[in-house]
């Protein structure tokens, strides 16, 4: 009898160190469990010295497993810790890549609006002397119409005004001249500071096309580089900017286009469509005489960019194990250019309140009766469209195409 009890005092004790051992790894429920378990089966049965180096020894057992909670406790603080400072790190990162991306654009905004800012000191134009960049048809037609606009009541007078003649159609005429979101600002100036901010909000257009333009160049290449800084630099102050910087209404399209093609890209790749969408309705309201054109250039763009989805491909038999070249993409292609469709028509539906009522005014005026052109002509060659492209037009037609070719497999 003595020798069993001394084998189960053995065993429990045994089984006492296990748990003990354990403690860190199981619950204290579980260990409690185990505890009591021991002690049912070894009352009774054991002396009373054994019987109290029992309990001494559960009296131990109970101490590690509430030593092993308390360093739980201490991990999951200190893992607490760690992940409060592995956060905060993050939340840091978070802020110096903002920052780097600022300034990365910054930089495109500050250097156009700086030689915007010389050649304003150069010319003279206020707020460095008393010239204006108000001439030719903007001194005596467009600027009297951004002045109507901000002094009209909104209601009656923004459809119909009697300031000339007997009247006239003045959503027709605005939604040509007047709807650029930069000349909203009018509205809340007196017509004295007019000419002053309409200067700088020019310079202010021609900044943030660079930064879109940057935005786009970012965006196609996947990479940032004081190359493209410098291209979306360029961009800002092309022909086309400078030359047309008279004519305002025109210039908000070198802001949008990027954002459009941005858009348009989305849409092919990643089948996204709704910053294509806005952005092509935002441009044909600004102006739907330029988003014509740019609505002709986004077609060629996005047969030139999807079209790379339809390509041969060597695919081989199983049954006679020749190979040959198949067609492959078409699928893919009719379901983006479905895509394509369909969102370039509800950017239309959308800019169709400025739209149609043109359509009707122009129906009203003497062109409509004009009959269409017999013939079709350039005014000039596609050789002299190349030239002009260059910096340098007196350099032989081969080299400027070879340029060009190294530009557009640069970027392409």
């Amino acid at each position: 009898m003595d020798e069993k009890n001394t084998k189960k005092s053995d065993s429990s004790g045994q089984e006492s160190e296990k748990i003990a051992e354990e403690g860190s790894n199981l619950s204290e429920k579980e260990v409690l469990e185990s505890v009591e378990n021991i002690s049912d089966c070894s009352k009774g049965e054991l002396t009373e010295e054994e019987n109290e180096n029992l309990q001494f020894e559960e009296q131990i057992t109970e101490n590690q497993v509430l030593d092993s909670k308390a360093a739980n406790k201490s991990i999951n603080f200190d893992g607490g810790a760690v992940v409060t400072k592995v956060k905060k790190i993050g939340e840091q990162s978070k802020v110096v890549r903002f920052t780097k991306v600022f300034f990365y654009y910054l930089l495109a905004f500050v250097i156009s609006f700086g030689i915007g800012v010389i050649v304003f000191k150069a010319k003279n134009i206020a707020p460095f002397g008393d010239n204006s960049l108000l001439c030719m048809d903007l001194w005596g037609q467009y600027f009297p119409m951004y002045v109507q606009q901000a002094t009209a009541d909104v209601g009656a007078d923004m459809f119909y005004s009697w300031n000339g003649a007997f009247g006239y159609n003045n959503w027709a005429q605005n939604a040509y001249y007047c709807y650029s979101i930069f000349f909203f600002i009018f509205k809340f100036l007196p017509v004295s500071k007019m000419i002053l901010v309409f200067d700088w909000i020019c310079l202010v257009k021609i900044a943030l096309s660079s930064v879109t333009c940057l935005a786009f160049l970012t965006y196609k290449l996947q990479k940032k580089s004081p190359v493209l800084i410098a291209g979306a630099v360029s961009y800002s102050l092309c022909a086309y900017a400078l030359a047309y910087i008279s004519q305002p209404m025109w210039t908000d399209s070198l802001i949008y286009v990027p954002l459009i093609l941005i858009g348009l890209e989305r849409l092919i790749h990643d089948k996204k469509t709704l910053l294509y969408t806005l952005m092509l309705a935002a441009t044909i309201i600004s102006n739907f005489y330029i988003g014509f054109s740019i609505c002709i250039f986004i077609v060629l763009y996005f047969i030139c960019n999807s079209v790379s989805q339809i390509h041969f491909e060597k695919q081989r038999n199983e049954e006679t194990g020749k190979v040959k070249r198949v067609l492959v993409g078409k699928k893919d292609f009719g379901k983006t250019f479905l895509r394509f469709s369909l969102n370039s028509i509800l950017a239309g539906a959308i800019s169709a309140i400025v739209t149609i009522p043109i359509l009707l005014a122009i129906g009203n005026t003497a062109i409509s009766e004009a009959g269409k052109p017999e013939n079709i002509d350039w005014y000039g060659s596609v050789i002299e469209y190349l030239q002009m492209m260059m910096p340098r037009q007196e350099l032989h037609v081969v080299i400027q195409v070879l340029i060009l070719q190294q530009v557009l497999w640069y970027f392409y």
